[in-house]
């Protein structure tokens, strides 16, 4: 018989389950609302990557499955009370591309701090934009304009920032850096937590 175990708690079948989207699909209508979602799935002490097609994923009849689920809007509200260590880390890097840069020929060199700045800012972009997406899910509420705002103005940063190291202008590329991108995530630091938050207390 299969052990399926549910946020530490066993779940009782009748019958043991040939795939594990029909598990997951069951397990959430019998024990979960709608404000759950799944976090992660763990089978006979593998992790398993979500984003795989969990249909092709075959269970044997003594597996053991664990899944963990968590409450949308509490990941919601972490995420938003992530942003101001998230922000300090870019600037951080921020300071450190753009000393990295001033050291070295852009043009025949790799620059690590840049090339890591440029993943966290995609990150926290990808971020951004599923916060927005939820609070709309959640709270049925529309994107704010000050932080419709603040992305557009980080994307185009980003696309000078990427048009200026791949033409080799040093002097744009670290104008950017320290000052507009600088500026830019400042702001976000400064102001997006308390917009966020004011979403979620409007909408409650």
């Amino acid at each position: 018989m299969q052990s399926i175990i549910v946020n530490d708690t066993k779940i009782e079948i009748k019958s043991s389950f040939s795939r594990l989207n029909e598990l997951v699909k069951d397990v959430s209508m019998l024990s979960l609302n709608s404000n759950k979602i799944l976090l992660s799935v763990e089978v006979d002490g593998r992790n398993i990557d979500l984003e795989e097609n969990l249909d092709r994923f075959e269970l044997k009849d003594d597996s053991s499955i664990y899944l963990v689920f968590h409450d949308s809007k509490q990941l919601l509200l972490n995420s938003i009370n992530s942003i101001p260590s998230y922000t300090n880390l870019i600037l951080e890097k921020i300071d450190m591309a753009h000393d990295e840069i001033l050291s070295i020929d852009i043009g025949h060199n790799q620059s690590t701090q840049f090339s890591e700045l440029i993943s966290l800012l995609n990150l926290f972009v990808e971020l951004m934009t599923k916060v927005q997406s939820n609070i709309k899910l959640l709270y049925n509420h529309s994107k704010s304009q000050d932080i419709h705002k603040l992305e557009i103005e980080l994307l185009g940063i980003m696309k000078g920032i990427l048009a200026a190291r791949e033409s080799d202008d040093q002097i744009t590329l670290c104008d950017l850096l320290k000052y507009e991108l600088r500026e830019n995530i400042l702001q976000w630091k400064i102001n997006s937590t308390n917009i966020l938050k004011k979403q979620l207390k409007d909408s409650a």
